[in-house]
C-alpha cells in the first residue's frame, strides 16, 4: 500500500510541472495575432510610406524552446491588394515587449509593417521600397499570411482595423491645443460600464475645427451629426469626471471653436459596442484644424488601447494553415 502511495506521488510530481505549464495558456503553441479594432492614424513621409505595428503572441511550446522566425508576411486589403509586405526571416525576438522568462509561456510581441512599403530583411537591417506612387483615403487590412515552421498561415482580421493617413509636413500645430483623453463610464450601473470617449481640449479661439479622424467598427452612417456632442462650457468640462450624464450640442462639422476650452463627447453605440467584443480597441483620435490664417495642419488628441468590455479575454484573429 504505501509502495503505491510512493509511485503516485512520484508520479504526481512528474506530471504537475507538464499541468501546471498547460495550464499557463487558453492559446495553442505557435504565433498568434491579437484581435485589434478602431482606426490607426499614420503620418506618411516623402516616400508615401509609414510605419505601424500588428501586436503577436508566441506562445511556446516548452520553456526552453528559442524565439521563433517568421517568413514572407503579406499584408492585403479587402479587394486583395498588397498594402504591406515583408520579405525575408523577420526576428520576432527583436520586438518582445519583455524579458524571457523560461516559466513563461505566452511572450508579446509586435511586427512592424510599412504601409504601402516593400520591407526587405537583409543582415544589416532592412530596406524599404513603395509599393505605389499613390496613397488610398484608407485601408481596411483584411487578410494577413506569413511562413512560419515551414507552414504558411493565413490570418483573417474581419473588417475590424482601418488605417488612415496624411502627409506628416501637415502635422505641426500650434501648441496651445492641448489635449486628453478619457473614457466615459456610466456610474448608474452595477459594474461601470464604458460609454464612450471624451476629447478636452484647450485651444486657440477662433480656429476651426474641420475634422475628427474617428472610428470604430459597426459606427452607424451620419455619426458625428446624430451621437456625437459637444461643450464650450467651463462648468460641463469641470464636473465631466464625476459625473454620469453628459448634455451638450450636436457636433455639426466644421465647428467654429468660440472659446479656449472644448469638451467633445464620442459615444459608442451599441452596434458598435457588440462589434467591437473583446478585441483590443485602438484610441487615438486626431483633429483637423484650420487657424485663423487659413493654414491646415493635423493634432493628435492622445489616446489609449485596451477592451470596453471587461472581464472578457482577449480576442486572437482567425488563423488556417494552407
Amino acid at each position: 500500500m504505501k509502495k503505491n502511495l510512493l509511485i503516485i506521488l512520484l508520479l504526481l510530481v512528474i506530471i504537475a510541472p507538464f499541468i501546471w505549464w498547460g495550464n499557463q495558456s487558453d492559446l495553442p503553441n505557435g504565433i498568434h495575432i491579437e484581435k485589434q479594432s478602431g482606426l490607426l492614424v499614420l503620418q506618411v513621409d516623402d516616400s508615401l510610406t509609414a510605419p505601424f505595428q500588428i501586436p503577436v503572441v508566441w506562445v511556446k511550446s516548452h520553456p526552453w524552446e528559442k524565439p521563433p522566425v517568421i517568413k514572407d508576411l503579406l499584408l492585403l486589403n479587402q479587394s486583395g491588394e498588397e498594402i504591406a509586405v515583408i520579405n525575408g526571416e523577420y526576428l520576432l525576438e527583436n520586438s518582445f515587449s519583455q524579458q524571457i522568462n523560461w516559466y513563461e509561456r505566452e511572450v508579446k510581441g509586435e511586427v512592424e509593417f510599412i504601409l504601402n512599403g516593400d520591407k526587405t530583411m537583409e543582415s544589416f537591417g532592412h530596406r524599404i521600397t513603395p509599393l505605389s506612387d499613390t496613397l488610398k483615403e484608407s485601408y481596411v487590412p483584411e487578410e494577413l499570411r506569413l511562413t512560419y515552421d515551414e507552414n504558411t498561415l493565413t490570418y483573417t482580421f474581419d473588417n475590424l482595423l482601418k488605417l488612415t493617413t496624411f502627409h506628416e509636413n501637415s502635422y505641426q500645430l500650434d501648441r496651445s491645443w492641448e489635449v486628453r483623453s478619457f473614457y466615459f463610464c456610466h456610474q448608474g450601473d452595477i459594474e461601470p460600464k464604458i460609454k464612450g470617449l471624451f476629447l478636452e481640449a484647450n485651444v486657440i479661439p477662433n480656429t476651426k475645427l474641420e475634422e475628427i479622424l474617428f472610428w470604430l467598427p459597426g459606427m452607424p452612417e451620419g455619426y458625428f451629426e446624430e451621437h456625437a456632442q459637444y461643450t464650450f462650457d467651463a462648468k460641463t468640462i469641470e464636473s465631466v469626471d464625476s459625473t454620469s450624464s453628459f448634455d451638450g450640442e450636436p457636433l455639426t462639422l466644421p465647428l467654429e471653436v468660440i472659446s479656449s476650452d472644448i469638451l467633445i463627447y464620442l459615444p459608442f453605440t451599441d452596434e458598435m459596442i457588440e462589434t467591437i467584443g473583446s478585441s483590443t480597441v485602438t484610441l487615438f483620435p486626431y483633429f483637423k484644424v484650420e487657424d485663423n490664417n487659413g493654414e491646415v495642419s493635423y493634432r493628435s488628441s492622445g489616446g489609449m488601447v485596451g477592451q470596453i468590455t471587461e472581464g472578457e479575454s482577449k480576442q486572437y484573429l482567425t488563423v488556417k494553415k494552407q
